[in-house]
């Protein structure tokens, strides 16, 4: 799907219409060709590749009743999670998200940098302060937009 054109964005808001209080990352609804496209964001701790998968699955569990809805409005939908553990690992199984989120191969490469480095910076934060009891960053923090 080209995010672009005839597409209805959300971010982090319930889905109209929907019974439930869910609110799934990125969804994105294709109301001419009928697809739908829910990702949520996950930072497993990586101590190994089935914590990924696990994690996985929770997050197509989790929203399994929000894909059916929206499969009960005829919509074609994939569901699925974009994990990179909280040590900057990238799961592989994210490039097949991506694609089904629209984003080609060259602004893969750099989202896959930028996200992975901010894992990296935001944990290396969480640890300093729980080691030195002193804040890393400010509350009022502005992250960049990928452009």
């Amino acid at each position: 799907m080209n995010v672009l054109c005839r597409e209805k964005l959300s971010v982090e808001k319930t889905v109209a219409g929907f019974p439930g209080r869910l609110l799934p990352d990125i969804v994105i609804r294709d109301e001419a060709q009928k697809k739908a496209v829910i990702v949520d964001v996950c930072c497993p701790f990586e101590n190994r590749y089935v914590a990924f998968e696990e994690a996985r699955q929770r997050k197509r569990d989790k929203y399994a009743p929000l894909a059916d809805y929206l499969q009960g409005l005829g919509f074609t939908v994939v569901c699925d999670a974009l994990v990179v553990g909280s040590l900057g690992c990238w799961d592989p199984a994210n490039d097949k998200v991506l694609t089904h989120l629209g984003i080609d191969q060259q602004k893969r490469t750099i989202f896959k940098r930028k996200v992975v480095s901010d894992v990296i910076r935001w944990s290396r934060d969480i640890y300093t302060e729980h080691v030195s009891n002193h804040r890393q960053y400010k509350t009022d923090v502005i992250l960049p937009i990928l452009n």
